[in-house]
């Protein structure tokens, strides 16, 4: 009874009580190292920047064609841009670090049945990333032509991985018991480098909801150390 107080209705997220358990323990944790009186926080390598407009519905990002920004739930005022299921969306995201970066992108994920993929609320996408229009135009081409080199088997089971400058996403949870859950997924998407970049977009097949992006984090210590913890899947 006590583990079931931790979790809301849903038996997913935490309910007041298990929020008030996660806080007080974070505060013990916290309590009970020692602290210098004068921390230094060093370089970072680089660091990271993380841009979520899920609560605001305001991004830096640039939205050159296929897409726009929605608050798709209104009760929750929750915000999302939405990509075009025909043609696609192309970004332009601009990377102010001094090294190339790694980015994953943060979307949105839900299927009725967990254990069939194609129930998926929202669609299965391909992502190229280039650092000019004429590029990413390119890529854009390809996606529409079925010229990526992706061949599937269904939406999980990939036979033949994309070219080099495409990644699969096949908008579902990794985890099949959370497929239920309307949450965010994070995937690591390639890399950006100094300056402007593109990021073209492309919706494989459709569903009920357009493919919802909420955030970009690009961290160039991630890409200096060689490390990511998520994957594209």
């Amino acid at each position: 009874d006590e583990h079931r107080r931790l979790f809301g209705k849903d038996k997913h997220h935490a309910s007041s009580h298990g929020h008030e358990v996660i806080a007080s323990k974070i505060i013990e944790i916290i309590d009970s190292h020692d602290f210098p009186p004068d921390p230094q926080v060093g370089s970072w390598l680089g660091g990271d920047t993380c841009i979520s407009w899920f609560q605001t519905g305001e991004t830096p990002l640039q939205i050159i064609e296929g897409g726009e920004m929605k608050e798709w739930d209104e009760e929750k005022h929750k915000f999302g841009i939405e990509v075009n299921q025909e043609d696609g969306m192309i970004l332009e995201y601009n990377h102010d670090g001094t090294q190339e970066a790694m980015i994953s992108l943060q979307y949105m994920t839900k299927a009725t049945d967990p254990n069939d993929p194609y129930s998926s609320m929202y669609p299965p996408v391909l992502i190229s990333t280039k650092q000019n229009i004429e590029g990413i135009l390119d890529s854009k081409v390809d996606a529409k032509t079925d010229m990526t080199g992706l061949a599937r088997t269904n939406v999980v089971e990939v036979e033949t991985d994309p070219d080099e400058d495409w990644v699969y996403l096949r908008g579902l949870q990794k985890k099949v018991s959370d497929r239920i859950f309307h949450i965010s997924a994070v995937s690591s998407i390639g890399t950006v480098k100094p300056g402007l970049n593109f990021i073209y977009i492309f919706p494989v097949e459709k569903r009920p909801n357009p493919f919802r992006l909420t955030a970009t984090m690009v961290c160039q210590t991630c890409n200096e150390i060689g490390w990511s913890s998520e994957e594209a899947w």
